[in-house]
């Protein structure tokens, strides 16, 4: 019996001696194959520069104090004041909406009159 267990113990030391001696070969050709890699890699110049310019938006041209005059149709203005008032406001001048694409004029001062009526102050001096 005890025969038998030195024997099991010097199978086991041996499969352990001859793994260890395995693995030491493994980590020694891995650590050759990185020195090799380095030396690969140092010897290929760094790719070029791959960023793209920073963005930026163009400087506006310089303001001359001269104001600017645009060509602007009558359809274009009464729908520019239309659109640019509140939903609420918008439901009080829809009769001029209406009125405007029944008749074809569009007037924005017939908006503005009638947002006076609405909203100005009849005691106001």
């Amino acid at each position: 019996m005890d025969q038998q267990i030195h024997q099991l113990r010097a199978e086991l030391r041996a499969e352990f001696a001859s793994t260890i001696d395995n693995l030491r070969g493994e980590i020694q050709a891995q650590s050759q194959l990185i020195s090799t890699l380095q030396a690969q890699q140092a010897s290929v110049p760094p790719p070029p520069s791959l960023k793209r310019p920073k963005s930026s938006l163009p400087d506006p041209e310089k303001f001359t104090g001269l104001s600017v005059k645009y060509d602007t149709d009558s359809i274009a203005q009464f729908y520019y004041v239309f659109f640019n008032l509140a939903s609420q406001v918008q439901a009080i001048v829809l009769p001029q909406l209406a009125s405007a694409r029944d008749s074809g004029i569009h007037d924005f001062n017939t908006i503005l009159d009638q947002l006076r009526r609405v909203y100005d102050n009849p005691n106001k001096t």
